[in-house]
């Protein structure tokens, strides 16, 4: 309790804490708003909400409940895993690649049958890249805010009232209060760009995976796996404290140009073969 009272906030943690949640929930209307504008004839609604859907059963249902065995969970896998920096990030860059893709490949193919098409698979990439930004990312920065302004308007014990903290659950609210008395410019900057790499991420990884099945070469969804846990890599090594964060942001940034440029050259293809 002693260390969460000596956590102070400012105003301008909540000016870039509200920003970050304005453009965060923009982040995907925009993508969407250029796709549908361009290719509204072509596109169908069905392939934006399967997007939507196979990220929350691939990786907020089927990949977490492997987490919780293998990393929450007492046991000694766990505990292998999680004292082992290497096996950390192997696990975890490989359980996001195969839940993901793998889970990408089967919904294209089994369960999206009709109206195949590249648009409809970046439209598929847009609602997967999508509600990752708001299922996952926004809720936290919400919160944060709501723990910046109650902090800076109502008393200690008001606050910890609201958000049920005592002595014995101190130290699990810790971590989100340090976090949000911390936002500033840069955690605003950093979060929202790696939202739009990520967008463009998986709309790529979606055309790479889509193409072993308009192509039938199992190869590609390879690719998509193998392409998804490099661009995990250096988040994963930064959340280890391996690397900075700015070599993080750079590994990134560099891996997401190359993702685009794959799945580019991919659906550049399948256009002037569409127009031959």
């Amino acid at each position: 309790m002693e260390e969460l009272s000596q956590i102070h906030f400012t105003q301008a943690n909540i000016i870039f804490l509200a920003l970050s949640v304005i453009l965060l929930l923009a982040i995907p209307i925009a993508f969407w708003a250029f796709w549908y504008r361009r290719y509204k004839k072509k596109l169908k609604w069905k392939y934006l909400i399967g997007g939507m859907l196979g990220f929350l059963l691939s990786a907020r249902v089927l990949e977490l409940g492997v987490h919780y065995v293998c990393l929450i969970m007492d046991n000694p896998v766990s505990r292998m895993i999680n004292s082992h920096t290497l096996v950390y990030i192997i696990y975890g860059i490989s359980m996001a690649g195969l839940f993901e893709e793998v889970g990408r490949y089967l919904i294209l193919k089994y369960l999206l049958k009709k109206d195949h098409s590249y648009e409809n698979a970046v439209y598929y990439g847009i609602g997967h890249g999508g509600i990752e930004v708001w299922a996952v990312i926004l809720p936290a920065i919400i919160l944060e805010l709501v723990i910046a302004v109650m902090s800076l308007t109502q008393d200690t014990q008001s606050v910890y009232k609201a958000f049920h903290i005592t002595k014995q659950t101190a130290s699990q609210a810790l971590p989100v209060f340090m976090a949000a008395s911390q936002y500033q410019f840069v955690s605003m900057y950093v979060n929202v760009l790696e939202r739009i790499m990520t967008m463009f991420v998986h709309i790529s990884l979606t055309v790479i995976v889509f193409q072993s099945i308009i192509k039938s070469k199992k190869q590609y969804l390879l690719y998509g796996i193998g392409l998804h846990m490099l661009v995990d890599l250096f988040p994963a090594l930064y959340q280890r404290g391996a690397v900075s964060l700015v070599v993080s942001e750079i590994g990134l940034f560099f891996l997401t140009i190359c993702i685009i440029v794959i799945a580019y050259r991919i659906y550049q293809i399948q256009d002037m073969n569409n127009i031959n």
